[in-house]
């Protein structure tokens, strides 16, 4: 799925999160952020989920919760030059990131969700089975609150 900014309510919240994403200044025109799997093409995104938790539940079944996502990030890393550039650009994502959650600019998300907070967590090189090609992985916790839907 590309994610594009739309003034409709995303129907899930990891379209919520891919197009908030989609928002970072520094990415390509262009630039595909899809489900789970990089594409080919250098700098291409992708967003997975990694599990979550229940933060807590109300006494009317609005429940807060803690999910966690990787984003990968598709990069050329054979040389000290390449690897340093992805993780520049990784360090300034997370960046971006801290500041939209402080500015509370935070993703949109289904109409039965509001997003309270959006965490980023390790950053590292994940090891390729062969050829010039790495991805590139950062950590997101995105907090958010369910309404009970009846």
């Amino acid at each position: 799925m590309v994610a594009a900014v739309t003034d409709a309510a995303p129907r899930s919240v990891a379209e919520g999160l891919r197009l908030f994403l989609a928002g970072y200044p520094e990415l390509e025109a262009g630039t595909r952020i899809t489900t789970d799997l990089t594409g080919e093409k250098a700098g291409s995104l992708a967003v997975s989920p990694a599990g979550e938790e229940l933060v807590r539940e109300d006494v009317a079944g609005n429940r807060t919760i803690s999910r966690k996502y990787w984003v990968y990030r598709n990069s050329l890393a054979s040389d000290e030059k390449e690897r340093r550039e992805n993780q520049e650009f990784m360090e300034r994502l997370t960046q971006w990131i801290r500041e939209k959650d402080q500015a509370e600019e935070l993703p949109q998300l289904p109409e039965f969700c509001r997003a309270e907070g959006i965490q980023p967590g390790e950053s590292r090189i994940m090891e390729s089975s062969g050829g010039k090609g790495r991805s590139y992985r950062l950590e997101l916790t995105l907090i958010f609150t369910e309404k009970r839907r009846e």
